[in-house]
Formats: structure tokens, C-alpha cells, sequence
């Protein structure tokens, strides 16, 4: 259980700061009994557990980093790796180079590189490819409505924080801005035009109908949390 100061409970270890197991991979062993920090000729890589069960370390390529910054953490924030300093900017330059234009999951790559590139456009891979905030934009604009993680919520999310990186400093070509905006005014349509009688949204929410029907669609509570507060983020 987390508190406002950002510490939670974590059985007989007592009170754990929310950051401790991402920093510092004593803490993940401690913690989880495995180190999710990888050290590679990259930087930091981090690895999730496989056992769905356990659902621990990255589950999404780029969620960590992505994490870290919304979390508003420095890009020189030390990350210590069996008593190797390294920092989050080491993240970062790992994911970069991971990256190619086959990766079917970029939404959290999106958010990671907005807070953290800006006013740099572009980067390179560890193959030499070069790809820039409009390549990242026209993947996420090309997706069906609905498609992706928690119910395709995380586009429209990633999209809005894209739109507002560029409006500090103008990372994306006019052509995508604009239909960037567009693409974020349909999905808002698509909600409003779909919202339940309660309030909420359900994995239905892509669909336009003029009439809502109570009974329609995935009602299960979690995926209407999901699907509301992502929604609701952006």
C-alpha cells in the first residue's frame, strides 16, 4: 500500500520507497527475489517475469523508462547494478537501441522519448537506423481504434503526450501534428458517442452508437477501470 510520500508496505521488509526496486537491483532481489536490471553494451535493459502469475519487472518493451518519466525522474538519476553505477539515461540509450520499426508495442517508448528527447527529434538503433517523433506518431495514428493494450487506451494517451512534448518544443512535422489532432478528436467522439449510463467506458468504447445499451459490451469491473482511466489520463 502506497502513501502520499511515495512509501508503501511491502510485507516483513517493511516500509519500501516506490522507486527502491527500479534504482537499486539489491532492492529488486530483496524485493521480488530476482533483478530485473540488465546490464548490456547498450546500457540497462530491464526483463520481466515470465510467470504471468507474478505479472513483476517490464511487461511492455519501454514501460520502465516511460515510468520514470512521468514520474518526473532525471535522466542522470544513479541506478545501481551489482555496485556499478549506472543512470536512467542508460535506460534510455538501451531502448534506443533496441528499437526497430517492427516493434508492435510503441506506446510506451513514445511517452519515455517525449519527456526525455525533446528538443532532439531523432536517434539511432543499434543497426545504424534512424528514426524520428514523426515515424513514432504515424505508427501510433495508423492503428485501428481499440487496438493495443488495455483496449488500444494507451494510443490516444501516448498521442496527447506527443502533442504536448511538441508544443514545448516542436518535434513533429506539420502534416503529423495535424493529424495527430484529428486522430485524438475522433477517439474523443468515439467516447463520448459510447460512454455507458453510469459514467464508465468498456472495451466497446471504439464503436459509434447513437443509442447506448446498458447491457452491451464488457461490463467486467476490471476492464471498465481500465478502460475509463486511461481514458480519462488523457
Amino acid at each position: 500500500l502506497l502513501g502520499r510520500d511515495g512509501v508503501g508496505t511491502f510485507g516483513e521488509l517493511g516500509p519500501v520507497r516506490v522507486l527502491e526496486p527500479i534504482l537499486d537491483a539489491k532492492r529488486s532481489l530483496e524485493l521480488y527475489g530476482v533483478v530485473f536490471q540488465l546490464p548490456t553494451q547498450y546500457g540497462i535493459e530491464f526483463v520481466g517475469v515470465p510467470d504471468v502469475r507474478v505479472r513483476q519487472g517490464e511487461l511492455h518493451f519501454g514501460q520502465t523508462i516511460a515510468a520514470l518519466a512521468e514520474a518526473g525522474v532525471e535522466a542522470n538519476r544513479p541506478i545501481c547494478v551489482y555496485n556499478q553505477l549506472y543512470s536512467v539515461r542508460d535506460i534510455l540509450e538501451a531502448t534506443a537501441a533496441q528499437f526497430t520499426s517492427q516493434e508492435p508495442e510503441i506506446e510506451w517508448i513514445t511517452v519515455a522519448f517525449a519527456h526525455y528527447l525533446p528538443p532532439t527529434r531523432t536517434w539511432l538503433n543499434k543497426y545504424g537506423q534512424r528514426f524520428d517523433f514523426d515515424f513514432l506518431c504515424r505508427q501510433l495514428i495508423g492503428r485501428d481504434l481499440g487496438e493495443g493494450a488495455c483496449y488500444g487506451t494507451h494510443v490516444p494517451y501516448a498521442l496527447a503526450i506527443l502533442l504536448a512534448a511538441d508544443a514545448q518544443s516542436p518535434i513533429l512535422e506539420r502534416r503529423t501534428r495535424k493529424e495527430a489532432i484529428a486522430r485524438l478528436k475522433e477517439a474523443a467522439n468515439r467516447l463520448e458517442n459510447s460512454q455507458l449510463p453510469d459514467g464508465s467506458w468498456d472495451a466497446t468504447w471504439p464503436r459509434q452508437r447513437a443509442t447506448v445499451d446498458p447491457t452491451a459490451g464488457t461490463g467486467a469491473p476490471n476492464v471498465k477501470v481500465a478502460v475509463t482511466g486511461h481514458s480519462l489520463e488523457w
